[in-house]
């Protein structure tokens, strides 16, 4: 059963149009609690993959939190997917089934502590990555300019008042035809 949520959008598109050697990391805009009224409800939209077919691989992962979160803050990164790419702020995310800790767990972060933090908690993304397979939706993403497969950041159900956070992911795109 899909679910939606209304999103707050944060990803850097001046970053995703350069020529770079593959893999390359990419960074979302920084997420802050502050600057945001509700967040709690919000998916953080961080990194949109709208290019029809182009598989683009997860390598890595890294979470700054810059500014320490509101006590009881639990945050996610996961998988969702969007209608187009022109989907904003104020838009709809769809997760299906439980995907929003697809990356990154609660348990990855203490979100009250600014800190660098990386996958290390079981999930979707660390079990594919030790494997060495490539899953959909785990570290293995194919674009799509309708239903566009997204990364992005939810926070638990604490009201969140401060705290900032940025998403880094190493990527290689699997060149195509």
């Amino acid at each position: 059963m899909a679910t939606t949520a209304t999103i707050s959008d944060y990803r850097r598109t001046d970053l995703r149009t350069n020529a770079l050697e593959t893999p390359f990391w990419i960074s979302s805009a920084i997420v802050d609690a502050a600057a945001v009224a509700g967040l709690k409800d919000k998916a953080c939209l961080l990194f949109s993959f709208p290019k029809e077919g182009e598989k683009t691989i997860i390598w890595d992962i890294a979470c700054q939190i810059i500014t320490g979160f509101t006590s009881s803050t639990t945050i996610k990164v996961g998988y969702g997917t969007i209608a187009t790419d022109a989907v904003t702020t104020a838009g709809t995310m769809t997760y299906a089934g439980a995907t929003t800790d697809n990356f990154m767990t609660n348990a990855n972060f203490t979100a009250i502590t600014a800190a660098w933090y990386t996958p290390a908690a079981a999930n979707t993304w660390l079990t594919a990555r030790a494997a060495g397979t490539h899953t959909e939706a785990a570290n293995l993403l194919t674009g799509a300019a309708t239903t566009v497969p997204c990364v992005t950041l939810t926070f638990g159900t604490a009201t969140v008042i401060v705290g900032k956070i940025q998403v880094h992911m190493q990527i290689a795109v699997i060149p195509g035809t």
